[in-house]
């Protein structure tokens, strides 16, 4: 960002963030919570922009309520929606709150070490739980999945599009909470959601707050978070194009879902539970390519190749098409030795599979001289293609 505003000759620019250490010439100005009288007047007006019917002593109630709340804008913002939706008094709100809070300090839950922050969170949680618990099971699955993606806009599409995975998300809830399965479309629950001021939604993405990503991710049990994360996984996997990423026409679609999938093939990175998926890696790593994003392309790489290695075997065709892959990239980063010992290896386990004189190995062959060419081996590079030649004409025959 400062690099960007040192470029600028005019204007005004406001950076919102939690960073505090700027440089000079960007002045700080800490964001605290709302004052009394503008946290009274967000309760009153977003409850009464819903069908809800004004009490003659709104105005004294939702001073109370503001209190308790902390003036914390997220909370104020679940309470209005709340009491619009249910049409309720503040005080009635409030003193649901008071009991909800109050399960919640009886349960040993540590939202983070500062108590100050704790305060927080715990207060942000109370107003999001008592909130959820209007909701059905399909908006709740929404919300758990949505907390194993990336704090970025999520398309809507990823799960409208994609009724088995969505069914599949709805079932493991039902499962975990004893909830009877419900049917409602997914457009209809984000619609629910945004009523609640439970999301934010755009015309083809919908948003949850970081806050309350913390929050919902902390009440998974941990027993259960592998097959969530793979739950989830599977919907953006079916979502994402058929046709290589690599290709541009695709980079709309996938230019959304890049910060999810890097999200959750951290997440069974970090975690060896979660079964690993190589479809999701092998997509990433064809739209690092095709941007030329090398190096993430080559980390993705690797791993992808451990994973192929764990689960298919050394000698498998699978393993052998992330060394092709793997060699590719270490090429186009100049790195040739290495990228020939990648190629070379591929040739080996494909001689092995399919023979000496298979199309599969000429493809590989081509590879192979390509790499030696760049180390100035014309020589062997011209005997290489040859070979790779003489297959592809034996098999036209």
């Amino acid at each position: 960002v400062q690099k960007l505003v040192a470029k600028l000759t005019g204007g005004h620019v406001i950076v919102t963030s939690r960073i505090t250490a700027w440089g000079g010439g960007i002045p700080r100005i800490p964001l605290g919570v709302l004052s009394a009288d503008a946290a009274v007047s967000l309760l009153i007006d977003k409850a009464n922009s819903l069908p809800r019917t004004p009490r003659p002593d709104d105005a004294q109630q939702a001073r109370l309520l503001a209190e308790q709340l902390g003036y914390l804008p997220l909370a104020l913002t679940h309470a209005a929606a709340y009491v619009g939706e249910l049409d309720l008094a503040f005080d009635a709100y409030l003193k649901e709150f008071d009991e909800a809070l109050q399960f919640h300090e009886e349960e040993v839950i540590e939202y983070d070490s500062d108590p100050e922050n704790a305060k927080i969170l715990k207060t942000v949680a109370t107003t999001y739980f008592l909130s959820i618990d209007r909701l059905g099971p399909v908006e709740k699955a929404l919300l758990r999945a949505a907390s194993f993606l990336a704090p970025a806009p999520i398309p809507i599409a990823m799960f409208a599009d994609c009724p088995d995975e969505v069914k599949a998300l709805v079932g493991l809830w039902c499962e975990e909470t004893g909830e009877p399965s419900a049917g409602k479309s997914v457009r209809d629950a984000l619609t629910e959601l945004v009523r609640y001021s439970l999301i934010a939604r755009e015309a083809d993405v919908f948003t949850i707050h970081r806050m309350e990503r913390l929050v919902l991710s902390h009440k998974v049990p941990q027993d259960r978070v592998p097959r969530w994360i793979e739950a989830t996984r599977a919907a953006l996997v079916r979502y994402g194009p058929d046709e290589t990423a690599e290709n541009p026409t695709t980079w709309p679609v996938w230019d959304r879902l890049r910060p999810h999938a890097e999200a959750l093939v951290s997440a069974a990175q970090a975690d060896r539970r979660v079964e690993p998926s190589l479809t999701l890696m092998i997509g990433l790593g064809q739209l690092y390519y095709g941007k030329g994003l090398y190096a993430e392309n080559l980390a993705i790489d690797e791993a992808a190749l451990g994973v192929a290695e764990r689960v298919d075997g050394a000698e498998s065709a699978a393993f052998a098409s992330r060394q092709l892959a793997y060699g590719e990239t270490l090429r186009v980063l100049g790195r040739y030795p290495e990228a020939e010992a990648a190629f070379r290896k591929c040739l080996a386990t494909n001689e092995r599979l399919h023979g000496f004189e298979s199309v599969s190995v000429a493809s590989v062959l081509n590879y192979v001289a390509i790499a030696v060419g760049q180390q100035g081996l014309r020589g062997e590079q011209e005997d290489l293609l040859r070979k790779a030649l003489t297959i592809y004409e034996s098999e036209a025959n």
